[in-house]
């Protein structure tokens, strides 16, 4: 109700019951008054009557009197009876008496005259009977009038007339009947009156009691008026400031009070803009995880309404492993920001989010806010990504990268526990080009998808099938019982895979050559097993196709010398006793120091210094290349850093790659992992090969070159014009360098065949876009030449020889300009 109407309807209820009881006094008093006047005017009339009544007898008495004069003087006592007998006739007449002067009746008004002679006081109990008197019995209600009869001044006698009161009761009875006519009446006028005069009362107390309320509730309406502009955000009012009262004191609270919020707040619906406008979901809970509000983002998320959710725990939406992640952070005292939860909403689904929270103080409660991003879809990306990134996109099978993470786990259990072995098959399909060349590439992709499948078919779970690429396979065996265990596998993958395949509506059988290689060694590292496997496996080639070969057993491994040099070289790798040398290439024309070759040497603690032509093959065979790689990669990095900070300079890193390396068909694939782990710019790189290193597996060699040449790396030709020399290797590869044998620059200042030879190199390599580079550069005459030929780089003993990485950058702090 409004506050109006409350005041118009209390006032209007005092004026009533005001109205009324002044009405019911008014009428209570004129009621008396009338009663009042009724009984006074009553009292006299009733005097009034009795008196004219009393004077009436009188007068009565007074005639008779006089005409009992004759009667006396005669003493007729017929003529007594006559006027007292006609006398009573009348009807308020009672008794009539006669007395002689001696007080006895001489008539009674009767005929048979008992009381006659009898002393009137007998009958008559009146002190005096002989004078003008008049009494009223007020036992009987009669009244008494006597009257002396004289004559002359001489008492005769007296008369007695008794009246009784009926005429005057009755007479009463009318005027009280009247007076009774008049009172009601004058009530009746009087209430009438009266009920015009309230009813106007009231009217006009309805109207005054309206203006009264509306006069009160008007500046409390403004002030209630002047809230809700308030809450709405509204901080231009109007209030009764100028009252010299309550009301007017609460108008200025109120008005200081706007300007404070409209100074220090924003307005609610700017606030719920924000809220409700946000992408991610809000959910506000109290201290004991309640939810209090939610926006629409977490309505969205958690598929409730805010109806819904407000009252439940948050913990009701989140997965129970989330739910016990979230606990721990919490209880380990760890940050709530960046946590990701995975939330179950109504609908069943699953939804992930990156949660912020804090908490926040309002009126001494505590409250949490977290802030839900959702990233179900990022997820889903990522799982997608990863599973990309683990596994070959044309069979689904694990790849390189996640071979290499699992076999690592079974390295470190097999070193934990010996009697848990593993083994490691790498199975490479026979004539598999064969099939691509004439039945074409979808039906070689469709081949490599049968052989996957049935590879998975032939394994157990937690054994491992991974695809290197190409026609490459590998199978982790984890935890076989030794040796005759893993070659059963191998005789069943040489089974299955021989089996029909059918493809262009011809079946066809495929055979493969497996290399089988179960953990022996523990201290033996996943490059070494890899490369023992594909050892195994070329060795099983050699053997005709549809082989195997166990390389524990039938391994390379013939002479104590190189079992010495092997195992010398595992220790060296972790011992500090392997290092890195570099040779500066320089520029032909300015003598700066383009770049450097790293190279691996070893310093034996007990044999000194070991020639590279000595440990490199073992390397090769032994499967430790790929492992010496990884470590002049990685100390070859560090050495560029290390230049750029002392001298400023930025220089490239060329570093020799073997030829098992570029056959292997993972090769470019690890080179871009390393990159990207060192944040390194692929032009930064050169690669070293020999023309030798591209014999064999041509196919996977090109593709290996044309994949670094895609990421940016350089590539370098070494030694050419040596050994194996192919002018398809030079027109058709993508070489950014060519490096001429020193052989040829020995003889470079001459006239013979080997200048020309040089001369011609230049000029092809020159011509093809490639750069050229002079190895072996010893004396100042052989520089003059090259320099004069327009060779573009040169290395070696001239200018400065292999040295280790301190050395080395001073050399490039002194601009190289002399020899070391």
């Amino acid at each position: 109700m409004k506050l109006v109407y409350r005041y118009f309807s209390i006032i209007l209820l005092l004026i009533i019951l005001t109205v009324v009881s002044l009405a019911g006094t008014l009428f209570f008093h004129v009621g008396h008054s009338f009663t009042r006047i009724g009984e006074a005017s009553r009292e006299s009339m009733e005097s009034t009557l009795v008196y004219n009544f009393i004077k009436e007898g009188e007068s009565l008495a007074a005639v008779l009197a006089d005409a009992m004069i004759d009667p006396f003087l005669v003493h007729d006592r017929h003529l007594f009876s006559s006027l007292t007998n006609a006398l009573k006739s009348i009807d308020f007449v009672q008794d009539v008496y006669v007395y002689s002067s001696d007080g006895n009746i001489l008539s009674d008004g009767t005929y048979s005259m008992e009381n006659y002679n009898e002393p009137i006081v007998s009958i008559i109990p009146l002190d005096d009977m002989f004078s003008h008197t008049s009494v009223i019995n007020q036992e009987s209600g009669l009244i008494i009038t006597t009257s002396p009869v004289q004559y002359d001044g001489e008492l005769l006698g007296g008369v007695c007339i008794v009246m009784t009161s009926d005429r005057i009761e009755r007479a009463i009875s009318n005027l009280d009947e009247e007076l009774h006519k008049v009172e009601r009446n004058s009530y009746e006028m009087l209430f009438r009156a009266g009920l015009g005069v309230v009813i106007f009362l009231l009217i006009g107390a309805a109207f005054l009691a309206y203006w009264t309320a509306c006069r009160l509730s008007e500046p409390l309406k403004s002030l209630s008026d002047a809230m809700s502009k308030v809450g709405r955000g509204d901080f231009q009012l109007s209030l009764p400031i100028e009252r010299r009262d309550e009301i007017g004191s609460l108008g200025r609270s109120m008005l200081s009070m706007a300007r404070e919020l409209k100074n220090t707040t924003i307005s609610r619906d700017f606030f719920n803009g924000i809220l409700y406008g946000m992408r991610d979901g809000v959910i506000v809970t109290d201290e004991n995880d309640n939810i209090v509000i939610i926006n629409n983002a977490a309505e969205i998320l958690l598929d409730s309404s805010m109806t819904e959710a407000v009252g439940r725990s948050i913990y009701d939406y989140i997965d129970e492993e989330s739910y016990r992640n979230f606990k721990y952070e919490k209880n380990t005292n760890h940050k709530e920001h960046g946590l990701e939860l995975k939330i179950v909403p109504k609908d069943g689904s699953e939804r992930h989010v990156l949660v912020s929270s804090s908490k926040i103080k309002n009126n001494e409660a505590l409250y949490k806010v977290f802030i839900l991003h959702n990233i179900t879809e990022r997820k889903k990306l990522e799982d997608e990504l990863t599973f990309k990134a683990l596994h070959d996109n044309l069979t689904g099978l694990a790849n390189r990268h996640a071979l290499i993470n699992r076999l690592k786990v079974a390295i470190a259990r097999f070193e934990r526990d010996p009697q848990r072995p593993y083994a490691v098959l790498f199975i490479d399909l026979d004539r598999f080009k064969f099939i691509n060349d004439t039945l074409g590439h979808n039906a070689g992709d469709k081949l490599l998808i049968e052989i996957s499948a049935r590879l998975k078919r032939l394994t157990r779970a937690e054994d491992t099938v991974s695809r290197l690429g190409g026609d490459e396979f590998i199978i982790l065996l984890n935890e076989v019982e030794g040796p005759d265990s893993a070659a059963i596998v191998a005789d069943r993958v040489l089974e299955v895979i021989a089996e029909p395949v059918r493809l262009c509506g011809e079946n066809v059988v495929v055979t493969c050559s497996v290399g089988l290689f179960v953990s022996t060694d523990s201290s033996i590292d996943i490059n070494a097993v890899l490369a023992k496997a594909d050892m195994a496996m070329y060795e099983a080639k050699k053997l005709g196709r549809g082989q195997f070969k166990n390389y524990e057993f039938d391994g390379a491994l013939t002479t104590p010398e190189v079992f010495h040099i092997e195992t010398g070289l595992r220790k060296a790798l972790s011992n500090g006793s392997l290092q890195v040398f570099y040779q500066p290439i320089l520029s032909v024309n300015s003598d700066e120091t383009e770049s450097v070759e790293a190279l691996a040497r070893w310093i034996h603690p007990d044999h000194g210094e070991i020639a590279p032509d000595d440990f490199i093959p073992v390397a090769e065979d032994a499967g430790l290349i790929c492992s010496i790689f990884d470590f002049v990669f990685d100390e070859g990095v560090a050495f560029l850093k290390q230049v750029e900070l002392e001298t400023g300079r930025t220089i490239r890193l060329n570093i020799n790659v073997s030829a098992y390396q570029i056959t292997n068909s993972t090769f470019a694939a690890s080179v871009n992992e390393k990159l990207i782990k060192h944040s390194l710019d692929p032009e930064r790189v050169t690669l070293e090969l020999t023309e030798s290193a591209l014999i064999s597996e041509y196919d996977i060699a090109k593709s290996n070159i044309e994949k670094l040449k895609e990421l940016g790396v350089g590539l370098a030709l070494d030694d050419f014009g040596t050994g194996y020399s192919s002018l398809t290797h030079v027109l058709t590869l993508p070489f950014d360098y060519m490096k001429i044998d020193k052989t040829f620059i020995f003889k470079v200042h001459s006239r013979n065949r080997s200048s020309k030879i040089f001369q011609s190199i230049l000029s092809m390599g020159q011509s093809l876009g490639m750069r050229i580079v002079a190895e072996g550069v010893e004396k100042v005459d052989d520089l003059k030449v090259i320099r004069d030929r327009k060779c573009d780089l040169y290395q070696g003993f001239l200018k400065c020889k292999p040295l280790p990485a301190p050395e080395i950058i001073e050399f490039i702090k002194k601009g190289g300009n002399y020899p070391v």
